[in-house]
């Protein structure tokens, strides 16, 4: 009955996981990975990957080449504009299939955060 790393963040953090916390434990396996002995089973996880981004997925209408950084505009479904900008040309050239408009594309944005995890184009 090991507690996980969110659900000990939504019961120690007032207000839960909407307050921001100042610091977290970290173990000295980052990765999860390691094995709990029966003492260390009653402590939470330090699993960091249970937190999961905040996807945005969306139909592309504009590429802006010409400005420096490229910048890719997207609409989503509840017709909300969306501005992915900020990518170099080889950020922009690494981006498998290629970004074209017309494409459906996804962005994952760390949970709460403008920064950027993943950008997934379709088609």
């Amino acid at each position: 009955m090991g507690l996980n790393f969110r659900d000990f963040l939504e019961l120690n953090i007032p207000g839960g996981m909407g307050d921001y916390a100042t610091a977290a434990y970290m173990g000295s396996d980052q990765t999860g990975s390691e094995t709990q002995s029966d003492a260390r089973g009653m402590l939470p996880s330090t699993d960091l990957g249970i937190i999961k981004g905040r996807p945005v997925t969306g139909t592309i209408f504009r590429i802006k080449y010409k400005d420096t950084p490229i910048k890719i505009e997207f609409m989503d479904d509840h017709q909300k504009c969306h501005c992915l900008d900020g990518l170099s040309r080889d950020q922009f050239e690494r981006i498998k299939p290629q970004p074209t408009v017309g494409k459906r594309i996804t962005v994952i944005y760390q949970a709460d955060t403008p920064h950027v995890d993943k950008i997934m184009v379709q088609g």
